[in-house]
């Protein structure tokens, strides 16, 4: 197939873009499990509603994973759809052979015909990646990271990890279930936690901490130097 869907976008030059769009992009029916952010997010958020709507949640999650893996596996498959010169025909035929091929429910073919119509077909992986942490997030399961500068014991590892989840329960919800929480290490951050979570991040790190606090000591000495500045002019004026 990947070869097939390449090869048509090298040399068809045949109908139209699919003209059936994704319904109520701008302001889905179906809210999502946890929030979505950016022009990522508001395609997700539509597919999310339009699957829901039909009842092809499952369906579509089976043709993402389907789809994630042949652009994983062609290299030409992912530049075709990436490349900004194809075509809106070229463009069409690819979509049209992807979607015989793999037997794509219609509301799958229907998002990468949007995404085609708005010139974003080259963001394809990350919204089907986003559309399966929804399908994640609403059986309850929420994928996260937890960075330190140094590894963390397995004790410390799960004494935030259960800190974190409390909090997770507060803002996303009761139905969240234990969050699963990437160990990553990064010494810029010189110390304390940087955790992430859906589109929530919470930053309790030293770097962040004194990029803070330096803005702060700056933004006080401009204000010193701008009363003190004040000040000279109105004894220069006699004021």
């Amino acid at each position: 197939l990947t070869a097939a869907a390449a090869a048509a976008a090298r040399r068809c030059r045949g109908t139209a873009p699919d003209p059936q769009a994704l319904k109520n992009l701008d302001q889905p029916l179906a809210p999502t499990p946890v929030a979505v952010y950016g022009n990522k997010g508001r395609y997700t958020a539509a597919l999310w509603s339009a699957a829901t709507e039909t009842n092809a949640v499952d369906a579509v999650a089976k043709d993402a994973r389907v789809l994630l893996d042949a652009l994983r596996t062609s290299s030409e498959l992912s530049s075709a759809l990436r490349f900004p010169f194809l075509s809106g025909a070229d463009r069409a035929k690819v979509i049209d052979t992807l979607a015989s091929h793999y037997k794509l429910h219609a509301v799958t073919k229907n998002l990468l015909s949007t995404l085609s119509k708005n010139n974003r077909l080259g963001g394809t992986q990350l919204v089907l990646n986003e559309y399966l942490k929804l399908i994640e997030a609403s059986k309850g399961k929420v994928e996260g990271v937890l960075t330190t500068a140094v590894a963390l014991d397995d004790a410390t590892y799960k004494q935030l990890t259960a800190q974190v989840n409390q909090l997770a329960k507060k803002v996303l919800g009761g139905n969240t279930q234990a969050i699963d929480l990437e160990r990553r290490v990064d010494p810029s951050i010189v110390g304390g936690v940087l955790v992430t979570f859906g589109a929530y991040e919470l930053d309790l790190t030293v770097r962040s901490f004194a990029v803070s606090e330096f803005n702060k000591q700056m933004n006080d000495v401009l204000e010193d130097a701008s009363s003190f500045e004040a000040r000279l002019l109105r004894i220069s004026r006699g004021d």
